[in-house]
């Protein structure tokens, strides 16, 4: 992640797939510009709030349009989902 701290951050919320995506729960939100450098390892248990439901993963990123410096954004690899 290499974002513009204070203004951009990204957000992983959990959504109900059968309920018009409803938020579920907020699993990260994050208002810093770490690791530009490098990838950071995320780990989260889904709340039982989710248990039994279907259930939507949102990875989002949300900036302002001034940004007088270029950064690199938010990138995702190897998600990977476990249940139990």
């Amino acid at each position: 992640m290499d974002i513009e701290d204070g203004f951009d951050f990204g957000r992983i919320r959990l959504l109900d797939a059968d309920n018009a995506d409803a938020e579920i729960a907020v699993l990260e939100t994050t208002t810093d510009g770490e690791n530009p450098a490098g990838w950071k390892s995320y780990s989260k248990k889904i709340p039982a709030a989710a248990l039994g439901k279907n259930v939507r993963i949102e990875f989002n990123l949300q900036a302002d349009d001034f940004d007088p410096q270029a950064l690199a954004g938010r990138y995702l690899d190897n998600v990977v989902v476990t249940i139990p």
